[in-house]
């Protein structure tokens, strides 16, 4: 498959290329990922690596609860997440002047393609909400699956309202 190429400079990019790294930051603000966005080239696709700190998930402190037997305390660390993510979300805004900046685009084009991108996950279904739920209880505690479907419904919710 090779190595997948760093995308930019920024400025140099075609207006395709532009928005869509306009779309995957998006993505990641909205998730409030918290890591350091790590674009990628990939079959002609602007790709984005690594959401390991999302929805204000910090995985490592969560799990060492699980598999200490603190479950109580992993609960907790849950809820605490879940307060941070709905923060989060009533404090986004896709008016992102340094991204504009680093692309050479307009602000409004960046705001506008930022917000499209955004309105997908009104897409998302009960369906699709229901099978992300089962795969997620393949692996996660029941806990763990249920913050990842509220926090979906935040953002639709959020989404909805901008």
């Amino acid at each position: 498959m090779g190595r997948k190429k760093r995308v930019g400079p920024y400025k140099e990019l075609s207006i395709i290329d532009k928005r869509a790294v306009c779309a995957q930051f998006a993505l990641s603000f909205m998730l409030d990922n918290s890591d350091i966005v790590q674009l990628r080239r990939h079959h002609d696709r602007i790709v984005q690596l690594d959401f390991a700190d999302a929805f204000e998930m910090n995985g490592m402190f969560l799990n060492m609860f699980y598999a200490t037997g603190h479950v109580d305390e992993a609960k907790k660390m849950i809820d605490n997440y879940s307060t941070a993510f709905a923060r989060h979300l009533d404090e986004l805004d896709f008016g992102i002047s340094i991204l504009s900046k680093e692309l050479d685009m307009e602000l409004a084009d960046v705001s506008d393609v930022m917000l499209k991108t955004a309105k997908k996950v009104l897409e998302i279904t009960e369906e699709d909400i229901d099978y992300v739920r089962k795969e997620l209880l393949n692996i996660y505690p029941e806990e763990i699956a249920e913050y990842y479907i509220n926090s979906i419904r935040l953002l639709q919710k959020k989404v909805a309202s901008m």
